[in-house]
């Protein structure tokens, strides 16, 4: 994405470091940070339900200040969520937080009766498109609502996109399809 070898990314999320080189696209789909654990762990609404207890993440993702609030955050290099359910089984960790949408696809397709799915630690928002600014497709104009005044966000970019280009036609076609109703019925049949 940097280097424009790659055009664009499915589901890529904002960040200031990303955005000089990504302009973002709503791509339909929701993702949010979930916890989940062996069916007999207590309930987890929020991040301070875990204190005491230990949870897996995998390295480079957003723990909310877990280890402030008394959970012992077991930071873990290239944990793929299969491996992370394999350690809950084992007992060598209570609790596992990544993409709720990632483990509802999983979850879906290799049915654990062992596993649940708790309601913390963060809301569901929307998912991005990320499309390289340095892609050969990438055509831009100034945004004129862009106000330089404010931080730069999803909603406050200084590019917008030509509508020529492939990223304003890939951007028509997903809302399309998520106005449409087309995207919920996909999350129905592989999410649910």
């Amino acid at each position: 994405m940097k280097d424009g070898t790659i055009d664009f990314y499915p589901g890529f999320n904002f960040s200031l470091e990303r955005q000089p080189y990504t302009f973002y696209v709503p791509n339909g789909l929701t993702t949010g940070l979930k916890v989940i654990s062996l069916n007999k762990s207590p309930e987890v609404r929020r991040i301070e339900d875990m204190r005491g207890r230990s949870m897996l993440v995998p390295n480079g993702s957003p723990t909310y200040g877990a280890a402030e609030k008394g959970v012992i955050v077991v930071v873990v290099e290239n944990l793929e969520l299969s491996r992370a359910i394999e350690m809950l089984e084992q007992e060598r960790a209570d609790y596992y937080q990544y993409q709720s949408d990632t483990i509802r696809y999983y979850l879906k397709r290799n049915p654990n009766s062992k596993i649940k799915i708790h309601p913390c630690c963060s809301a569901e928002e929307p998912m991005y498109l990320g499309f390289s600014k340095l892609s050969p497709h990438y055509q831009r104009v100034d945004n004129p609502k862009y106000r330089s005044d404010l931080a730069l966000t999803i909603n406050n970019e200084p590019d917008k996109l030509l509508p020529e280009s492939l990223p304003y036609k890939l951007e028509k076609a997903l809302k399309y399809l998520d106005d449409s109703g087309f995207i919920d019925k996909l999350e129905k049949k592989y999410y649910e």
